[in-house]
Order: structure tokens, then C-alpha cells, then sequence
């Protein structure tokens, strides 16, 4: 799979995620009692609560990032700030590799509103998916790591 395709497919992957948390979402608003928990600790904890219609503002904000992420690979390349120089050779790799990171942040941000989504309504409910914080550490750890990975690609590609 060659990058083009790689950042096609992480794109998809990721609003296809996010659409499936908030149809998710949407449909067990009904059920969702009126408060419901919005912000969690290290430890996968509730520990503040806001309106169950409160969390659509949090999953529309992420969508936004993402639907910015998207627009942003279609940015002239000299308007882009790279940790590297910038030649005639290497533009055409770094503009490809930068596509790729910010497809890879889409689909992280699709993957976190499905995980918010599935904690919110689950925790709302007495059933938290994430009992010992565990799972949101794993996503944040994965996103940095990726976008380290992704800058690292970016320097060798000089």
C-alpha cells in the first residue's frame, strides 16, 4: 500500500468512526439519563458532569479538528512549517509523508470520539469501558507516538 493510499484509507477510517460514535451516540440519547459524565481522571474516573447534549458539542469540536486536518493536506507547501529544509527534491516526500500524519491524526480522533462516545453512554449507565483509565492512556500514548514516528520520517526524509 503505497502512502496516497495509506492516507486515503486512515481518512475514511477515521470519519467513518466518528460518524458510527455519533449515530451510536445519537441513539441512545433517549435513554441517557440527563446528566452525564463529560470528564474523566488519569484513572478512568468521573469526575465532572455536564447535560447528556453537552457531549455532542465535544464530538462536533472533534469533527471539526478533523474536517480542518483533512483541509489542511491541501495547503501550498510553502505555507507548511516542517522541521526540515525544504528543497525541489525532497517537497514531493515531505508533502506526502505530512498528508500521512494528518491522516493518522483523523483516524486517532475518530477513534477517540467512538472511545468518548462508548465511555459517555457506558459510564452514564454504570457500565464503564474503561475501568482503570488503561484505554485512554493506550489512544494518547498511540497519537503521540504516531505523530513522533511521523516527525521522525520527516527529518530522514531530508
Amino acid at each position: 500500500m503505497n502512502v496516497e493510499s495509506r492516507a486515503r484509507f486512515m481518512t475514511i477510517a477515521g470519519f467513518a468512526l466518528a460518524i458510527l460514535a455519533v449515530l451510536y451516540y445519537a441513539y441512545l440519547l433517549p435513554e441517557l439519563p440527563a446528566k452525564v459524565p463529560i470528564h474523566f481522571d488519569g484513572k478512568g474516573k468521573a469526575n465532572g458532569y455536564g447535560h447528556k447534549y453537552v457531549s455532542l458539542v465535544l464530538f462536533g469540536f472533534l469533527i471539526l479538528i478533523m474536517i480542518v486536518m483533512h483541509f489542511a493536506k491541501r495547503i501550498s507547501p510553502e505555507l507548511i512549517n516542517l522541521p526540515v529544509t525544504k528543497t525541489e527534491e525532497n517537497l514531493p516526500r515531505l508533502m506526502a509523508i505530512t498528508k500521512e500524519l494528518l491522516s493518522f491524526i483523523i483516524l486517532w480522533t475518530g477513534g477517540l470520539v467512538l472511545f468518548l462516545a462508548l465511555e459517555i453512554s457506558g459510564s452514564s449507565k454504570g457500565e464503564s469501558l474503561d475501568k482503570d483509565g488503561m484505554i485512554f492512556w493506550i489512544l494518547l500514548i498511540g497519537l503521540f507516538a504516531g505523530i513522533g514516528f511521523y516527525l521522525y520520517r520527516l527529518i530522514k526524509a531530508k
